[in-house]
């Protein structure tokens, strides 16, 4: 609780927490509209987060051939080691966000969505 580093809480403190969570929980339910979404400094975070490893992984994706080019050992045979590595790329892709999505319906049954 706010860092006192005590580990015995009066009644008084432990209610001020549950209602803490419970308005923070209706809010979460109730949810925003576009216009205020736009102001939350929460939906930029998550924004630039989202932006930033999409644009590392579609630049990835767009220039797998001339990173195996660039590699001397495999630079005899890159046409054929790029096909393949983009193939393994998009497999593992596809099977990351299938787990991403398994595991966040998991977690989100033992957990409220505004802790998550």
């Amino acid at each position: 609780l706010g860092g006192t580093g005590r580990l015995v809480f009066t009644r008084a403190e432990m209610d001020a927490v549950d209602l803490k969570a419970e308005a923070a929980t209706k809010a979460a339910q109730e949810g925003v509209g576009p216009r205020a979404l736009l102001s939350l400094v929460d939906f930029w975070l998550l924004f630039l987060a989202l932006m930033v490893s999409m644009g590392a992984g579609v630049t990835l994706v767009n220039n797998l051939s001339q990173v195996v080019a660039a590699f001397p050992v495999l630079a005899p045979t890159a046409g054929a080691v790029s096909h393949s590595l983009l193939k393994l790329l998009s497999c593992a892709n596809t099977l990351g966000r299938l787990a991403s999505g398994l595991l966040s319906d998991r977690l989100a049954a033992r957990m409220s969505r505004v802790t998550f």
